[in-house]
């Protein structure tokens, strides 16, 4: 296994769903995110296995997820309107919702032929490398502003952390002048910009990339993880379906 994600694989048992909830939940508490792979593809079981982890789902009607033919709602298809364009590290609405959901849920039905990785960064590893001068720009309590949004926290923190998360839209941005063009604490001040470099540099170093294979099925917390993609040829056939959770059973926290 290695350090993040948490990979998991078949051991004597064909479906995801024939693993021990508690054990992936260990995982998931531990590490942020888990990757299973060399299960039997399987889209009901996908379906099955957010089940057993999540009650309240978000039915996301944008241009970006695409209703699942013959598929039980609220399960999507990921659509990437400009796939030649990679996207940047971020925490799923974390800068339009009013609250956060905890878990993204994808899983990979036709993998990229090249390109198209999925990256993943720990935003709690990420917060406990950020130098104390760093830790005051980005607090608990300082809040930032995209543009026609509310202000956010760029702080997230899993009920079973010990330490918060630098998870948000931040450290996406290509550089500092494209996150002066649409982001700003909340006072409307620029943000710090020795911070901000600070931050990815050190996002940039911990950063790993998922090469998918089909049936994979990664399993993403929302309060400590940020995630993006690589660019891929746009007539790449690469198809991911997802489920965003607001929650996480209780039983499980």
């Amino acid at each position: 296994m290695v350090s993040f994600p948490a990979f998991i694989t078949p051991d004597h048992v064909a479906r995801v769903t024939d693993l021990d909830a508690a054990d992936i939940a260990a995982d998931f508490r531990t590490f942020g995110a888990v990757l299973f792979r060399g299960f039997l593809p399987d889209e009901s079981a996908f379906e099955a296995l957010t089940a057993v982890f999540s009650a309240d789902f978000l039915v996301d009607s944008g241009v970006t997820r695409l209703p699942v033919p013959h598929r039980e709602p609220p399960t999507r298809q990921i659509r990437t309107p400009r796939p030649e364009h990679p996207f940047g590290l971020h925490a799923e609405l974390s800068t339009s919702a009013a609250r956060r959901p905890h878990i993204l849920w994808l899983y990979c039905v036709t993998p990229a032929e090249s390109g198209g990785e999925t990256i993943l960064c720990d935003g709690a590893a990420v917060y406990a490398r950020l130098s104390p001068q760093a830790r005051a720009v980005f607090s608990l309590s300082a809040r930032v502003q995209h543009t026609n949004r509310r202000p956010v926290s760029p702080l997230a923190r899993a009920s079973y952390a010990s330490t918060p998360a630098f998870a948000n839209a931040l450290v996406g941005r290509p550089s500092y002048a494209a996150l002066c063009r649409s982001v700003t604490m909340a006072n409307g001040a620029p943000i710090p910009r020795l911070a901000w470099e600070e931050a990815k540099a050190v996002a940039d170093t911990l950063t790993v990339a998922v090469r998918w294979r089909r049936g994979d099925l990664l399993m993403i917390d929302n309060h400590r993880c940020m995630h993006g993609r690589r660019p891929l040829p746009a007539s790449d056939p690469r198809t991911l379906y997802s489920r965003v959770a607001w929650d996480l059973r209780s039983e499980h926290c």
